[in-house]
């Protein structure tokens, strides 16, 4: 997932001209990876970096539950609690 969050950062600078702050928004505790570290950082097999990418990484389920936004993430589908195995779309 952080390389594909790289790839729509980079198009959206080439194509419009953009500049973003990438986030990853987890929807539920299940969509959660060690993988997702707020930087993916690129390195040679000497060691040296190449490229360091940083993206904000917002965990739904630690957000104050305050507030009617959080109930319309509940109702969407695939929503906190709808999350199931092999529907999160990571592997693609």
């Amino acid at each position: 997932m952080p390389r594909r969050l790289l790839r729509y950062h980079v198009l959206l600078d080439l194509k419009h001209d953009l500049r973003v702050q990438s986030v990853l928004l987890l929807l539920c505790r299940e969509a959660d990876s060690p993988e997702f570290t707020s930087v993916l950082d690129l390195r040679l097999p000497d060691g040296n970096c190449v490229l360091e990418f940083r993206y904000r990484v917002v965990r739904l389920w630690e957000t104050p539950s305050s507030g009617s936004w959080r109930e319309g993430w509940r109702a969407a589908p695939g929503s906190p609690g709808e999350c199931r195995s092999g529907s999160l779309g990571a592997g693609r």
